[in-house]
């Protein structure tokens, strides 16, 4: 296929998307990278007249001024009305107690809407593209999202158009040396500590030697995966008002009418989807229908109580000093976490201690069970890595600059009283790798899908 059919597919997939038609206003969001300025061209051979906006979130320092600065001179060059915003993007994600990414991508959507009201434009246009489709699936499929998640990315969702949803990467790349357009590279798209990221390098690969057609496959039955879960939306809509009911801040599940349902568990997962809950516990919370009354199950933002008929669900008040105990005998607990956790035993051997935040490596044999997951208190002291003596934990928030969303959003992991790790941050001196150490205990934490 001529690298210059891109433009015949692009035109193609948007009249029969009817995502936009020519002489409409429609905002770009333009990054700088290969894909938005690929997009950016295709509307304006397409008779578009694109509107470019560009979110400076100031990650990667010097990095994202250069983006910016592309961006602009890109809007000059071909004469189109540029927007920029800059955000501080780790002092939301601390005010709301959510991940960076998720922060980001409030931001965005938020200041998109806006520019598209004060622009009249008729949409908004973001670059994902063939490839992110199919790695959002592998990625909802990893994380349990059910039927919904297999729909993957839509190609129009209200105001939002994704035009160049049916293009892969590696076209992408040739059409833009085919143009001969430039791009700014994003770093951290190399970064495989990122699950995306570890997903693009290296499950995709994997899976694309296989069946080198899974990207137009995953593109093909998106229509049909979410024609299958409006189907399952009109159900519920339908069995709603005998299965909920809605009390003040309580929400009440009939466990009588779930039951008798020959499909409780896709209920049960659709109904308790809003409040934060995970596809892995709805096992948990139907076996526990059979039980006394009182078992509790968490989501990040709301518990969940199994009473005598009914589930109910209320909005958690504050967690700022709810603990979570995790014990490895017990993995299903790591579901209940407020972050995503990875605990493993392992034996010594003669691979180095990763660099890595949100890696701790601690001497197994050092540790006591229980672990504790909590916020930080007053009074909290620890051994810092490398450190002979203790230290306050508000000496170490001021050592390291720690406004008070940062000392809201840390986590520690204790070991009984003994802090093990300021999760993201620092291990105890006490629980470090020795030449001793026999067992390891790894831990993980998921940046990516903290408070998710």
């Amino acid at each position: 296929m001529m690298r210059s059919d891109l433009l015949n597919r692009f035109r193609e997939f948007a009249e029969s998307r009817r995502l936009f038609q020519q002489g409409e206003r429609v905002l770009t969001a333009v990054s700088g990278g290969s894909d938005s300025v690929a997009m950016l061209d295709l509307l304006l051979r397409s008779g578009v007249e694109p509107i470019i906006a560009h979110c400076n979130f100031h990650l990667r320092g010097d990095e994202s001024d250069a983006e910016e600065e592309f961006v602009a001179n890109l809007a000059d060059a071909f004469k189109i009305e540029f927007h920029v915003r800059h955000f501080d993007t780790k002092l939301f994600a601390a005010e709301r107690g959510i991940s960076i990414e998720m922060a980001a991508r409030e931001l965005r959507y938020q200041w998109f809407e806006i520019i598209r009201k004060e622009s009249e434009c008729h949409s908004i246009a973001v670059a994902h593209q063939a490839d992110d489709h199919a790695e959002t699936i592998l990625i909802n499929l990893i994380r349990g999202t059910g039927l919904r998640g297999m729909a993957g990315i839509r190609e129009k969702q209200g105001f939002i158009i994704r035009p160049i949803l049916f293009a892969t990467r590696d076209e992408i790349l040739q059409y833009l040396r085919y143009r001969n357009l430039p791009w700014k590279e994003d770093s951290s798209n190399q970064d495989t500590y990122y699950t995306r990221n570890k997903i693009r390098h290296t499950l995709l690969k994997d899976i694309l030697s296989i069946n080198p057609g899974f990207r137009q496959v995953a593109i093909t039955h998106q229509t049909i995966f979410g024609q299958a879960q409006q189907l399952i939306d009109d159900y519920i809509n339908n069995l709603y008002p005998s299965l909920v009911t809605h009390e003040a801040e309580l929400v009440k599940i009939n466990i009588q009418v779930l039951d008798a349902n020959p499909i409780k568990e896709l209920l049960l997962s659709e109904l308790l989807r809003p409040y934060g809950f995970l596809n892995r516990q709805i096992p948990q919370i139907i076996q526990s229908f059979n039980s006394p009354p009182g078992k509790q199950f968490d989501s990040v933002s709301h518990q969940l109580v199994k009473d005598r008929d009914l589930l109910i669900i209320k909005k958690k008040e504050s967690s700022e000093n709810r603990r979570y105990y995790i014990d490895t005998d017990h993995t299903d607990e790591l579901a209940n976490l407020p972050i995503a956790m990875s605990i493993r035993q392992k034996i010594k051997g003669p691979e180095e201690i990763p660099d890595n935040p949100w890696q701790a490596w601690l001497d197994y044999d050092q540790v006591s069970f229980p672990l504790i997951l909590r916020k930080w208190e007053s009074g909290d002291y620890f051994f810092p890595l490398g450190m002979g003596q203790s230290k306050k934990l508000s000496d170490f928030f001021i050592d390291n600059k720690f406004n008070l969303f940062d000392k809201q959003a840390c986590w520690i992991l204790t070991s009984g009283e003994k802090i093990v790790w300021i999760i993201g941050h620092r291990i105890d001196h006490r629980f470090r790798i020795t030449e001793d150490t026999e067992r390891i205990l790894e831990i993980k934490v998921s940046n990516d899908l903290i408070n998710i």
